[in-house]
């Protein structure tokens, strides 16, 4: 199937909107995106969640495939698993994965979407918001 050239349209520049409009744009489609909130790079549009994101190998799988690991690297804080408060005793550390490489992320979801804004438009795509 030939891609090249191709014109979508994407709504919501969210974090999915804007990581799927990097890998179209990348392929050669003409990619618009259209937003109803603000520019994040512009206002504060975040103001309401300040619980960061918890990324895991799904989302750094994505993003690799973008070509934006690099560009995220050092937004990424290692998280290697969760402490546990049972009410009768004491806390227990439970590591998501079983290997020590796997570990999870969190990530400032502001953050993450302004890296990932960017991408779009130096891609090519087009962003209206």
């Amino acid at each position: 199937m030939n891609v090249h050239g191709a014109s979508i349209t994407i709504l919501g520049a969210g974090l999915t909107g804007s990581l799927l409009a990097v890998m179209l744009a990348k392929r050669g489609m003409r990619v618009l995106v259209i937003e109803r909130q603000a520019d994040p790079r512009v206002e504060d549009t975040y103001a309401g969640r300040s619980i960061n994101l918890a990324m895991a190998a799904r989302g750094l799988n994505g993003l690799r495939h973008a070509g934006l690991e690099d560009a995220v690297a050092e937004l990424l804080y290692p998280m290697r698993g969760r402490l546990l408060h049972p009410l009768d005793g004491p806390t227990q550390f439970q590591p998501y994965g079983s290997r020590t490489h796997e570990i999870n992320y969190s990530v400032s979801r502001a953050e993450l979407n302004r890296v990932l804004l960017d991408a779009a438009e130096k891609a090519g795509a087009e962003i209206r918001f």
